[in-house]
């Protein structure tokens, strides 16, 4: 796909080479992945499972609302330092993709932070983390299991709430991270097609394979690897456009713009969406094979940084020098610092072997920069094995794979 696009000779030498020590498929995905009307069914199952945890769940949100009104309480019961702050969900829970056991993630907006006024100030964060975890462990009746943690790239503290027994990170940043959320949630919600291969490769055969933890991908890393392959190959708008299409109106109500932490989190209504763009008619299943094939060689993937704000992919040669040869190209709007500099954190950030899969809004933030050629030789290598069992299985059902009427949704 990069070969083709992109014109450079591919090398797969490393892989071979090491092929012997990379891990074997798991044997559910073997099972799941080799049996076509197996593998639709168990995801369309997973999507009724992931709809029964939407906000429109009407238990689901008493849950939420009693988590939140808990953390309220604890704040009441202090002085004037939180009056007029506000709690915002997002990630998995606000975006499409929560199962049953998923953490609910937490944004603890101090009055007039949400713009990202908190952002650079660590130190703060860190205060604002041991704080709630010591009110916190005053009530044990409500939260346990709290656990601060002030070294992540974002500090938080974890905790259970009893009451509704649900696992909870709660952060103070800023209001990126709700953000980039909403954006998930549109693409998502283009077609159903677009979150079926997000949910197979996120919640299935990501888990299945080792594929999610603390050294290897996030699940937010993953679902935009899913999204910018699918941007690649035009089956979703990039960000560039539904910001092209969004409302700049002065009337703050209608208006789409949004700029948090000095980024540009500008973006259209899904309703515009929709009215601009009409995803392919592609199967699941070939989508979700193309993704495995986009990805299935780590000597092209190491050589660009991919960019779902553009929708593209950028030689690491060039990359660091967009901001002063192609200052539009991102159209970079940061109110401090100047090219040059950015042109420095961006080759600090992106360059060398390791995998760069750039962040749709914080353009300095490289969601893949802990995935190591040896990590991303064992995720092409995965997904090369992957495209054999499904190649396995279109050979075994050669008539039903041409049946689009019984798979395309």
């Amino acid at each position: 796909m990069l070969k083709r696009k992109y014109e450079f000779t591919l090398s797969t030498s490393s892989l071979d080479a090491d092929d012997k020590i990379l891990p074997e498929l798991d044997k559910t995905t073997l099972y799941e992945f080799g049996n076509k009307e197996v593998l639709i069914k168990s995801i369309d199952t997973q999507l009724v499972e992931i709809i029964n945890q939407e906000m429109s769940n009407i238990d689901i949100m008493d849950r939420l609302l009693l988590l939140i009104n808990s953390i309220y309480k604890c704040t009441n019961n202090l002085d004037n330092d939180f009056e007029g702050s506000k709690i915002y969900l997002f990630g998995s829970r606000m975006s499409g993709l929560a199962l049953k056991d998923s953490d609910v993630d937490l944004y603890f907006c101090i009055a007039g932070t949400f713009g990202g006024a908190l952002s650079s100030d660590r130190d703060c964060q860190k205060e604002l983390v041991r704080y709630f975890g010591k009110i916190f462990s005053c009530q044990n009746n409500e939260f346990k299991y709290i656990q601060p943690i002030i070294r992540a790239r974002v500090p938080i503290v974890k905790f259970l709430h009893v009451p509704t027994g649900l696992y909870c990170d709660l952060s103070f940043k800023s209001g990126l991270s709700t953000q980039n959320t909403k954006l998930i949630r549109l693409y998502l919600s283009l077609n159903v097609r677009v979150h079926w291969v997000v949910c197979a490769v996120v919640k299935r055969w990501a888990l299945q394979n080792d594929m999610k933890h603390t050294s290897m991908f996030t699940s937010f890393a993953l679902t935009w690897l899913v999204l910018f392959y699918l941007m690649a190959t035009d089956v979703v708008p990039p960000l560039k456009l539904l910001r092209e299409h969004a409302d700049y109106s002065k009337n703050t109500i209608k208006s789409d713009l949004m700029f948090i932490e000095d980024w540009d989190c500008t973006f259209c209504t899904l309703e515009k969406a929709k009215q601009i763009w009409e995803v392919p008619t592609i199967s699941c299943w070939d989508l979700l094979y193309g993704f495995f094939k986009f990805y299935s060689d780590p000597g092209d993937l190491k050589q660009f940084v991919f960019c779902p704000a553009i929708g593209k992919a950028i030689s690491k040669d060039n990359f660091h020098k967009t901001p002063i040869l192609y200052p539009d190209i991102f159209d970079l709007k940061k109110k401090h610092g100047n090219p040059f500099g950015w042109s420095k954190l961006l080759k600090y950030k992106f360059c060398g072997e390791n995998f760069a899969l750039q962040d749709p809004f914080d353009l300095f933030n490289n969601l893949t920069r802990c995935i190591v050629p040896r990590k991303l030789r064992t995720f092409s290598h995965l997904c090369n094995k992957t495209m054999e069992v499904m190649n396995n299985q279109v050979q075994k059902n050669y008539i039903l794979l041409y049946n689009q009427n019984d798979y395309t949704y």
